[in-house]
Formats: C-alpha cells, structure tokens, sequence
C-alpha cells in the first residue's frame, strides 16, 4: 500500500553495488532513484503530487527539505504542484561513478601498471643491475643518477649487447676482453666525458702524450681500466694505481724508493727563475745593507687549497727597495722619437742633402734609434740593411761618413722618421697603430692601440715637427728630465733640447711600457734584426723601468714543431699555471713537519753560483742554480713503505701535459 505522504526523516536506503551515484550526492540531495544503470540521469521531479480533495499537495520527502507548497517561514511559499497534479520542480544532474567503481579502476590500473613495469624490467638493460660487482665511485654514481637510467650501464661499458652469461662472466672477473668485450672502445666511452681534461687524440698512449715525445714507448693504446677500476664502492680513489702497476709497463724496475730508484738529478733546478732573481747576493749582500733578515717565507707564501707555495707580489717583496731604482731610471722618460746627428757635409757630399735639420742635432753621424722607434720603422730596407751590417748595437756612430751605402741608408731613415711625424700630423694615433699592426703581422685589439700609444696627443706630435724642422724655436726648451719631472703622474713631452718625444712611465708595471716589450719580443722571425736590437736596448739596467733587469725573456718550446715563440716573464713561478709535468710536490704536509719548516732543510743556498750571466740567453736550461743538489736520502728518510709511503704515484703524475712533455725531455 503506498503511503501518502513522506512526513518521515529518516534516512534513504543507499545502493553500494550500483555503478553511477546521483551528481548531487555531495549536496547530501540526492535523488531517491538514482541515475540508470548506464549513468544517465532520469531527470524526474522531486515527487509525485498527491490529490486532496480538489487540491494538489506536495508529497517531497523531509530528507529533500519537505513539501514545496508549505510556508517557508519567511512569509511565502513555494510553488507546488501545477494544477494538473505534475510537479514543479525537476531534478537534472551529472551522474558520476560511485566510490565502487573508482576503487575497482584504481586497482585494475595499478594493477596493470604493476605488470607492464615488470615486463619492461625484464626485457630492459637494467637486469643487469642484478649482476652489477659492486657500487659505482661517488663522481660516477651522481652524474649517471643525472641521465638516463635504463643506459645507465651502457654509458660506460659497451658489453651490454652481448649474451647475458658472457657479461657476468667478464663483469665477475674483471676480464672483459676475455668475455668478448672490447676495452679500447670502452675508453673511448670514457673519453667522451673526459676529453676537457686529456687530448682525445693521444689520451690512450703512454703518458697520454702524442706518438714519437716518449723515445721508447709505444703505439699500442692502453685502455683507461688498465690503472682505474670502478664499482668498488663510492668512496674508493680511482686515481690510487699501485706501485705494481706502474713497474708493468716501466723496464727499469725499482724495488723501492730508498733501494733501487734514481737519484734527483738536477731536479726541482731544471731551469732558471722566471724573475731574475740572485738569492745569494740579496742574502749575503742587499739585506744586510738594509739591515733586513733574509727570510724565505717573506717572498713564498703558504696557499689554502694549493700544493705549492705562492710569491708575494711586487709591492709586498720588492717595492720597498726598487721602487726608487725604478723611479730613477725612469726620470728621463721612454724616447717614443728621437732624432739622430747628422754629418749635413758628408750627406751632401754623397749626394742625399738634407734640408732643415735642426742645427743641435748637426756634426759627426751619432745618436741612437729608440726602441719604439725601431719597431715603427722595422719594414723600412735601411734599418734593416744598417743592423744586418752592425748588429743589434746599432748607433748612428757606426755610419761611415765615406761609405756611400751607409749615408743613403742614413738619409732614408731620416726621410722616414720625418715621414712617420707627418702622417700622425695628417691621420692622428692611426697611422702609427697601422705601421705596427704590418709589422707585428695581424691588426691590433683596441685595447693593444690604447696601450701602446696611450692616449697620444697628435697636436704634441705636430708640434714637435713645427719645432724641429721648420726653424721655430720654444723659448722654453726644456730636457728630457725637466719635462718629464713635470709629469709625476706619466704623460707624454716633447724636449725641443734632446730632440725626443718620449713618455714618463707610471712607475712599476706601466702598461705602455709593457705593452711596447710584449710586442717586440711577438715579432716575427722576419723581423729578428729589430727584435734583437730593441730588447738589448731595453734590457740595459739604466733603460726606463728597468723591465727586462729583472722580468726575463725566454723561448717557449713548441709542440711537435708547432707554437713556440719569445716571452716575457712578467710572473714569477706560480704552479697552478704550469702545465702538468710528470713530477708533483705538495709542500703542505711538509712545512709541518719542525725539521722541514725552515726551507734551507731542503733548499741550500750555493754561495759560489755566478747566475746573473745566464739570463743573457733565451734558453731558461742554459743557466747556473742558485742551490745545491737535491740528494734522495733526505726523502728516503721519512718516505718508507711503513712511514710516508713510497708509492710512485706520491710523486708522479700519470697524465702529462705534451708542453711539459717538452720542457722536461723525459723518455
């Protein structure tokens, strides 16, 4: 019997084994007959009017909110049923699936991807994770963490295609060749990470130096697993190689290190210092002038993080006594220009008259080029014929009045120098930085034409011109020194009593001065003749600066043939900018130590060496050491096998730089 009214609260029977729940559920509204069996709302009204006499009542339940046609409590009433007896309201939403469904979905997808993972497992390179002989060193482990972890195996060993009984076999005993694998291909691997660090061409021959440096070595590659064995844990050292493995491929076996291995030589002194710096007179002679403790450690500094000891700067070691040297040299300023003495009469005579020279600088043939005006003139055939003929000491001393050759070759660079003041007249800085871009062979940076010529004034370079050659005299002609004294801060003058336009350098480490020797000593071989005549000319110590006194200048050596050239040495040692040489020396753990902490332990000074003379020559092993030989047995003494250790990997380097290679000459 149906009941007339829902006046009851009580609540509707829920149907947890139906697909689709009604879309107002979470509005605790949902209808009482829910969606259809395919999730389609039924969009039915809210209830079924019920007939009172000739009314038509609301029949909705209490748990939809009660019939519609009662007072709402706020005065007014909803509508009711329509007066055919069909309800007003009609119910529409969208039917979602019911908690069942989604927990039967999750279940048969998590359920799926369980099963697809564990067949992708199965057939993907990772199964040979299970056969892995050990973890990876930490470097390793974290870079391949990075990357694909399916190839993760595959970025360094090429075996990974290869029947799986074969890969344990070669990966359990570490014979990978012997299990079909191929160890030259597997460091190429390696190479394709390493290749910032080693050569790649050369990375697998001896010492990863090219064919032909090392005289007795050979061609055959050796695989990087030959000395660096992974997956041996995360914290193992892939550089530590054994004594054992060094000795395999050495013919010259060493027992031990206080036993069987060579003396030193004439190691750490295999060259001359880069400063020319004489240890034995500053300590038997210029410290106890200045009433000052020689002390190694004022100069060579301790490092954090460096392996070697550091110099101290110019300021902090030197400046106190050479600054005024410096200032000295330097208070006559660096002549850019300088104009000879001529013999008028003698020119005449050969028929090369010269027209308005300046009557003070008229005589005999004297006076000397400038470097910087060496360098500019250096394309000009008479300069180059004069110091074929004479040498780097040229001077124009040296022309014979009657040789007809060499008062041509004198006017012509007169007609040069004239020439060159013109055309900074005509064309400013320009035309002076073109004459040295031609002559050094490639054109110059902006900041090599603002080093070099420093902010030439042109209208100064005119005016010496005007002053010199067309008769107008400077009612206050000065010297070099006095112009120059009126520029304390560096600047360029003119001197219309020398005849020069120079530049006062800014006392240590101008950067025009240094700039003008950095190109000379880039020049050609085409060039030698001025090359050689400008550097002995600034290498005398009352030159300006006094650069190359002290900053010596060197022949670097090239690479099968390639590079090399002529270089200054404005630094002094510094071993972090050395190329990597087949020695090593960590003066941390050793300046400890009581015994070692005064340096003369190691390092004795040889009162007798004569040194100065070597640096004459560009050949830094063409010298005299400032110290005695170091002997083994002042090692041998700690490093013992059962003390320091003896390990040849302590003192030697495996991968080499070919440029130290070079230096050291080792086979």
């Amino acid at each position: 019997m149906r009941r007339l009214f829902h006046d009851f609260a009580e609540g509707e029977y829920d149907r947890p084994n139906q697909r689709y729940i009604c879309g107002q559920a979470d509005e605790a509204c949902a209808c009482p007959f829910g969606p259809t069996p395919k999730g389609a709302c039924p969009e039915l009204a809210e209830c079924q009017p019920v007939k009172q006499g000739d009314r038509w009542r609301c029949n909705r339940p209490a748990t939809r909110g009660g019939p519609c046609d009662t007072d709402d409590g706020h005065g007014g009433a909803d509508a009711g049923p329509t007066p055919d007896g069909q309800c007003c309201r009609v119910n529409k939403c969208s039917p979602r699936p019911s908690l069942r469904v989604f927990r039967g979905r999750l279940a048969w997808g998590s359920a799926l991807l369980v099963a697809g993972a564990l067949a992708m497992l199965i057939a993907s390179p990772l199964k040979t994770e299970v056969l892995a002989p050990g973890p990876l060193t930490q470097p390793h482990a974290q870079l391949l963490a990075r990357g694909d972890w399916q190839g993760r195996c595959a970025a360094c060993h090429v075996d990974q295609d290869r029947p799986m009984l074969l890969l344990a076999v070669g990966n359990l005993t570490g014979m990978h060749a012997a299990s079909g694998g191929t160890d030259a291909t597997q460091s190429d691997l390696c190479m394709n990470c390493h290749q910032q660090q080693l050569a790649k061409n050369s990375a697998l021959l001896a010492h990863g130096l090219p064919a032909g440096v090392l005289e007795h070595a050979g061609d055959d590659p050796i695989a990087c697993s030959t000395c660096h064995r992974e997956h041996h844990g995360a914290m193992f050292d892939l550089t530590a190689i054994s004594s054992v493995r060094c000795q395999s491929c050495h013919q010259q076996q060493h027992d031990s290190f206080a036993g069987s291995h060579p003396d030193f030589g004439a190691w750490p002194y295999q060259r001359r210092t880069r400063v020319a710096f004489d240890h034995v007179s500053h300590m038997k002679k210029h410290h106890v002038e200045q009433k000052q403790a020689f002390d190694c450690r004022a100069c060579h500094l301790e490092s954090q993080g460096s392996r070697s000891l550091v110099m101290a700067n110019y300021e902090a070691a030197c400046g106190s006594c050479h600054d005024k040297g410096i200032a000295a040299s330097s208070g006559a300023g660096l002549a850019i220009i300088g104009l000879p003495l001529l013999d008028l009469d003698a020119m005449e005579d050969h028929g090369v008259p010269i027209d308005d020279w300046p009557q003070q600088a008229t005589g005999d043939f004297d006076g000397e080029l400038p470097a910087p005006l060496k360098l500019l003139l250096a394309d000009e055939p008479a300069l180059v014929a004069l110091l074929d003929k004479y040498g780097a000491g040229f001077s124009f001393f040296d022309i014979d009045p009657d040789s007809a050759d060499d008062v041509r070759h004198a006017a012509a660079l007169v007609a040069a120098i004239r020439q060159l003041i013109a055309d900074a007249e005509s064309e400013g800085q320009q035309a002076w930085a073109d004459r040295l871009a031609k002559v050094a062979g490639h054109p110059l940076t902006d900041a090599q034409q603002k080093t070099l010529l420093a902010g030439l004034p042109v209208d100064l370079v005119a005016r010496a011109g005007r002053g010199w050659f067309s008769g107008e005299e400077d009612e206050d002609a000065r010297t070099p020194s006095e112009q120059a004294a009126k520029l304390p801060a560096g600047g360029w003058f003119v001197s219309d009593v020398a005849l020069t336009l120079g530049y006062k350098p800014q006392g240590h480490a101008d950067p025009l001065l240094t700039g003008w020797i950095e190109l000379i000593v880039s020049l050609g071989d085409q060039h030698h003749l001025v090359r050689e005549a400008a550097l002995a000319e600034l290498a005398r110590p009352e030159s300006p600066g006094q650069c190359l006194t002290c900053h010596s200048v060197e022949q670097t050596p090239g690479v099968n043939g390639k590079g090399g050239g002529l270089m200054v040495n404005w630094l002094p040692y510094d071993a972090t900018r050395q190329p990597r040489g087949f020695t090593k020396f960590n003066h941390g753990p050793h300046i400890t130590v009581s015994e070692l902490a005064d340096c003369t332990a190691c390092h004795q000074l040889d009162a007798s060496a004569e040194t100065s003379a070597a640096y004459v020559s560009t050949n830094p092993r063409d010298f005299v050491s400032h110290f005695l030989p170091m002997t083994k047995a002042d090692c041998a003494a700690c490093h013992q096998p059962h003390a320091a250790g003896d390990n040849c990997a302590q003192c030697h380097n495996y991968h080499v730089d070919p440029l130290a290679a070079e230096l050291t000459r080792t086979k």
